[in-house]
């Protein structure tokens, strides 16, 4: 984690080692005082970290290889979302356990593939209720059915509907 301020012994040393002005106790008037300067993220940062050129890089993509499924795996992760205590939680954003997919390309990729035989509502509700979904570190395990809300289903319903007149 960077931090803008990093505490540092009366030596003046951050926690990275690097000499900078940092969060230490001086003696003004005979009273000690904390003083504050910012310091930069290069001297907070631990050694191996890669900086956020490389977070932008995955975060825009990266060109990697695209399959058939990802115009629909976009719209799906864009619309459809995990409701947990009201936080919304986006299928774009969650990846599937042991794997370096995310649960929107894993729904697309099965859903998209029965989409030519002809999906109903009641298929789609089918497909989350088989896809376990595990809370606390793998205590609980739900149905992605049960952790989706009912106008998210609905939405995903529509979303695959568009995409079957689509093809």
């Amino acid at each position: 984690m960077f931090s803008r301020y990093c505490f540092a012994p009366s030596s003046g040393l951050c926690r990275a080692g690097n000499t900078a002005a940092c969060f230490a106790p001086c003696k003004l008037r005979g009273a000690t005082v904390r003083r504050v300067h910012r310091v930069s993220l290069r001297c907070c940062a631990s050694k191996d970290s890669t900086g956020f050129l490389d977070l932008a890089n995955l975060v825009s993509g990266g060109g990697g290889a695209k399959t058939a499924y990802d115009e629909l795996a976009s719209k799906i992760g864009k619309e459809v979302y995990v409701d947990v205590n009201g936080w919304h939680l986006y299928l774009r954003d969650i990846f599937v356990p042991g794997a370096d997919v995310k649960l929107s390309q894993a729904l697309a990729h099965h859903l998209g593939s029965k989409v030519k035989e002809g999906l109903s509502k009641s298929d789609v509700e089918a497909a989350l209720k088989k896809m376990p979904f595990k809370l606390g570190g793998g205590k609980t395990q739900v149905s992605l059915f049960e952790m989706v809300p009912n106008y998210a289903v609905q939405e995903l319903e529509q979303i695959i509907q568009d995409y079957a007149r689509s093809k």
